[in-house]
């Protein structure tokens, strides 16, 4: 066999030339075709039985047409299954004339249905057949972003669920709903001294957040559709919350008030992001006693949803009586708790946050161990729990003002206040400024040495040249008495010669470690300790008088750890590149090694900078520029996605076609949105010219135009990102940056959550437009969790030698 028939196809590669191509990228289903068993298996209309059938033991009845097109009524007793006499008109529970019963559904199909046994013999078959990864179920589910287009086929059971989830069905079944709460803290509870136990404990966690994501994702997908009644129907759609299936749900948008002053909608929006690493932050430490809520963000046509647990209690209290730590009004009143203080100054110590005073109400000082926006509330069950923990890590002096020895470009403003440096930036920058701190005190032992040594040297000196004087001013009495005073001056002429003992005492280690502790910013004089202040940027914030000091080491942290980032984390991953020891292969696995290295994706302007002068980084210079524009595309799709979710194959295609025309200027038949259209009824001869009904020709969309989607991109990615992005439409950025249509289109679907046909798109035509209605098959919801993972023995031994050590 030659080389080239083991090569794979050209499309694999991909190149200018040969565009990648969908339709192979899709395994077609080698399996044969599953036999059909039974034509309908469905609950009868005849449910539930009536009070003397349940006293003779009937439990429900079943409705079932054969493939033979018999159709009958089947019953589930206490004694099993049976065909019972009932039609379409007349209720008969009876067993019917020919005997026909059995303990199993599956047996009593066998007996009056011929092909139903031989269909269900070759089913097992089939089933038998497969790999074992292909039948065991994941534990979040996955939407591929091309799918093709499947057959719909009639299901009654289908049918019945989608309607209990619009309907609420779960209302009429208070005794079995899940109190996912009590099941999530119940399992943190549990005991992990041992191997085994904490294999079992996060095993539970495990399953319980598994099933808590797949509720939360169903309940976001069923509010924003509509189908939940609000608990205040009266008030603005922004501002109504939800509750479903023992989960809170409302959507992220600024709609209080709150952070008006911080960026309005769009910081609300990234508060969601922030709050989720905050949770994964305390759920990582695992403090005892200290409690989070699970929390699912959850982004479905255009919106955000946030999922959380409910506290117990919480419902039946005002907010000002339930919060007992931290503020609900921006700071002007803040609470403080004896116990919260101890839970969060403990679990500070891991997360490098500083107790700091702050001034409440009434100008006294409050001390708090948090961000204030954290709050603490204690639930009915007696459990501490925190929310609120978007501020949980510090604030980045390159967004945020103040960092004024960065470079050229940083600090610059941003859409909202809200950026904070990451927690792998943090743990980096900890780990670096440790072997600062290492440095320095050997540096300061080692000078202090010297100059005890230069010293002693000179001491030593002057001691020699006092003895020689006072020899030499004697009289030589006896010839013998002058060569014994020779060799007595002997040892004083070669002391000299060699160095005094470096004799280090404990004060010199003090005056080391307290040196290097006030050089890096340390909370302590004699060891190593840096702590972050998260309020420290904050304008509503009032520090208390004995913060003054503390407050110039917290700023200069602030600004270390942001230069820290730009000169040193951002660096060494360019390095990594060009050594290729990481090569991002698309924008999800860059993203990826950036969250990973402590880097924020709000510097992905600055990175494309640095590769676009390399033209072996030409890889990572093309992904940046796809990721920027994708991220961009997505954020302006998401607003008119709010608006209306028939706009999002107009607005892909004006995005792909730089000679698209407004909605107001295109034909009906050309865009196949007759859902928008509406003709003039008049006696006269109508108008080719489609009419638009007022409320599209108030929107902005109805007059979007490729260049002023293009100019709106390219002003958001240098406002947003720092980069200047040189085209004015998808053909100039495809043949300035070498990026390819189909790689953007991947990208966007994936982040918008659009599911599109899988089928060979035509960019280049002028003729017909590239997408269609019938392109879009699906919305799915783009879910962001937590996702609990099983702790390696290593680390369990490391952190019982910890605890055995430092607790």
């Amino acid at each position: 066999m030659s080389t080239e028939e083991c090569m794979p196809p050209g499309h694999v590669f991909g190149s200018d030339e040969v565009l990648p191509m969908l339709e192979p990228l899709y395994p077609k289903y080698t399996h044969p075709k599953v036999p059909c068993c039974v034509k309908v298996l469905a609950p009868s209309s005849w449910n539930p039985p009536p009070g003397y059938r349940k006293l003779a033991g009937d439990l429900l009845y079943i409705d079932i047409t054969t493939l033979e097109e018999n159709q009958v009524v089947v019953t589930a007793s206490t004694t099993g299954f049976y065909v019972n006499k009932t039609d379409s008109a007349v209720f008969n529970p009876h067993p019917s004339t020919e005997p026909c019963h059995s303990h199993t559904l599956v047996g009593l199909l066998n007996q009056f249905s011929p092909l139903f046994k031989k269909n269900f013999a070759s089913l097992q078959k089939s089933s038998l057949k497969r790999h074992p990864l292909e039948v065991i179920p994941t534990p979040f589910q996955v939407f591929p972003w091309a799918v093709p287009k499947t057959e719909h086929t009639a299901d009654m059971l289908r049918s019945e669920d989608a309607a209990s989830i619009r309907i609420g069905y779960e209302e009429h079944m208070p005794g079995q709903l899940r109190d996912w709460n009590e099941e999530l803290q119940s399992a943190r509870e549990l005991p992990h001294d041992t191997m085994q136990q904490r294999l079992l404990r996060e095993r539970a966690l495990f399953k319980i957040t598994s099933d808590f994501v797949s509720a939360a994702t169903k309940g976001a997908m069923t509010v924003v559709d509509g189908n939940v009644m609000a608990i205040n129907p009266g008030e603005d759609e922004k501002k109504r919350m939800f509750l479903w299936n023992n989960i809170f749900f409302s959507f992220a948008f600024d709609s209080r008030e709150h952070y008006s002053d911080m960026g309005g909608d769009d910081a609300a929006h990234a508060a969601a992001n922030g709050d989720m690493m905050g949770v994964m932050a305390y759920n990582r430490i695992d403090t005892k006693g200290l409690f989070t809520l699970g929390t699912v963000v959850v982004d479905y046509r255009g919106y955000r949803v946030i999922a959380q647990s409910i506290i117990p209690g919480i419902l039946q209290r005002e907010q000002e009586q339930s919060v007992v730590y931290g503020s609900i009004d921006s700071g002007k009143n803040i609470a403080s708790h004896k116990k919260f203080v101890e839970l969060l100054e403990k679990a500070g110590r891991l997360l490098h946050i500083r107790p700091h005073m702050v001034l409440g109400n009434n100008s006294e000082e409050v001390e708090i161990c948090s961000s204030i926006e954290c709050k603490g509330i204690i639930g009915a069950d007696g459990r501490h729990y925190i929310l609120d923990l978007f501020r949980t890590f510090p604030p980045d002096a390159n967004f945020s003002g103040g960092n004024e020895n960065s470079t050229a470009v940083y600090p610059r403003s941003y859409k909202h206040k809200l950026c904070c440096l990451r927690p792998e930036l943090i743990e980096s920058f900890i780990a670096y400024s440790y072997v600062v701190f290492l440095k320095l005190v050997a540096s300061h032992i080692s000078t202090k040495a010297k100059t005890e040594g230069r010293e002693n040297n000179q001491a030593e000196l002057k001691k020699k040249n006092k003895t020689a004087d006072t020899v030499n001013s004697k009289d030589k009495v006896k010839e013998c008495g002058n060569a014994q005073a020779d060799k007595s001056e002997q040892p004083h002429e070669t002391a000299p010669k060699t160095n005094a003992p470096k004799i280090i005492t404990q004060d010199t280690h003090l005056e080391a470690f307290k040196a290097a502790a006030t050089a890096v910013g340390s909370l302590s004089e004699t060891e190593f300790d840096l702590r972050f202040n998260p309020d420290i940027n904050t304008e509503e914030v009032r520090h208390g008088p004995s913060e003054v000091k503390a407050l110039s080491v917290d700023r200069k942290l602030v600004k270390d750890a942001s230069n820290y980032l730009l000169d040193t984390a951002v660096v060494k991953m360019v390095e990594d590149f060009i050594n290729l020891e990481q090569t991002p292969i698309d924008g999800s696995q860059l993203i990826d090694i950036l969250h990973n290295r402590g880097i924020n994706v709000r510097y992905i302007g600055t990175i494309c900078g640095i590769v676009s002068t390399r033209p072996d980084l030409d890889h990572v210079f093309k992904i940046c520029i796809l990721e920027m524009i994708a991220r961009t595309a997505k954020q302006l799709l998401r607003v008119h996605m709010q608006n209306c979710k028939y706009l999002i194959p107009y607005i892909m295609h004006i995005s792909y076609n730089p000679d698209s025309r407004p909605l107001g200027m295109v034909s009906n038949q050309s865009l196949h949105f007759s859902v928008f259209i509406k003709k003039k009824k008049t006696k006269k001869k109508s108008s080719s010219k489609p009419q638009l009904s007022n409320s599209i020709q108030a929107a902005t969309w109805a007059s979007l135009t490729p260049d002023d989607l293009w100019r709106t991109i390219v002003s958001d990615i240098k406002s947003n990102f720092g980069y200047d992005l040189l085209c004015d439409n998808c053909d100039a950025a495809v043949a300035r940056y070498g990026i390819q249509k189909i790689s953007l289109l991947r990208s966007l679907c994936i982040k918008t959550g659009v599911q599109i046909l899988l089928r060979e798109y035509d960019f280049n035509s002028t003729k017909h437009p590239t997408f269609k209605e019938e392109d879009i098959m699906n919305l799915f919801p783009i879910v962001k969790h937590t996702n609990p993972k099983v702790t390696p023995y290593s680390k369990i031994v490391i952190a019982k030698l910890y605890d055995r050590v430092y607790m």
